[in-house]
């Protein structure tokens, strides 16, 4: 999964750009009780086409049945 990812952006800057990821993503846990994402998608709006690639390794199906279950007129 991470060699692609190596050929584009080199070892060095993937790894400073996964840890500047996973520290920005903490920030966001912290500051909203560990929550990153669930409150705020009650307030999605607009249409929304939700996608899941049956090969995604990192990604689980089950996140996109939430998501389709908790955006109100996602498809």
């Amino acid at each position: 999964m991470k060699q692609p990812l190596i050929k584009v952006y080199g070892e060095e800057y993937l790894r400073k750009i996964s840890f500047d990821w996973l520290e920005s993503i903490l920030r966001i846990c912290e500051k909203q009780n560990d929550d990153l994402c669930k409150e705020s998608l009650k307030k999605i709006k607009c249409p929304s086409l939700i996608i899941q690639g049956n090969k995604d390794p990192m990604v689980l199906i089950e996140h996109a049945s939430y998501l389709k279950d908790h955006i109100v007129g996602s498809k």
